[in-house]
């Protein structure tokens, strides 16, 4: 399976790095877990592992970073930049015609109640 992370940088970035629109920044070896969330409510987990960065991406980096030559190869040595964990918890929200029930309710509880106390 092949899968590529793209991300959009906004703001002026440093050493002639400016805004970056959809970069290929990163390859992605494993995603396991929920990659959808659906309207229900719960708990979901992805991990997403074996990141490495591109080659557009460690030039990049090194440029805005302003990376000399030992730098460079220091972050090209680098094979596996690790996982990330992403936990979304979901809870259902309450349709308006919930609130109305429930607003109908109290109201005619209360209006219960005042005609008792009379």
């Amino acid at each position: 399976m092949e899968c590529h992370l793209h991300a959009n940088w906004k703001g002026i970035g440093a050493n002639g790095v400016n805004t970056l629109t959809n970069f290929y920044l990163w390859d992605i070896a494993t995603i396991t877990g929920a990659t959808t969330v659906t309207p229900r409510s719960g708990s979901f987990q992805t991990q997403v592992s074996g990141l490495s960065i591109t080659t557009a991406g460690r030039n990049t980096f090194g440029q805005a970073l302003g990376l000399l030559t030992t730098g460079k190869n220091a972050l090209a040595g680098v094979t596996d930049f690790g996982s990330i964990n992403v936990v979304i918890t979901s809870q259902p929200i309450p349709e308006p015609s919930t609130y109305a029930l429930m607003t109908l309710g109290l109201v005619g509880m209360g209006l219960s109640l005042r005609r008792r106390a009379k």
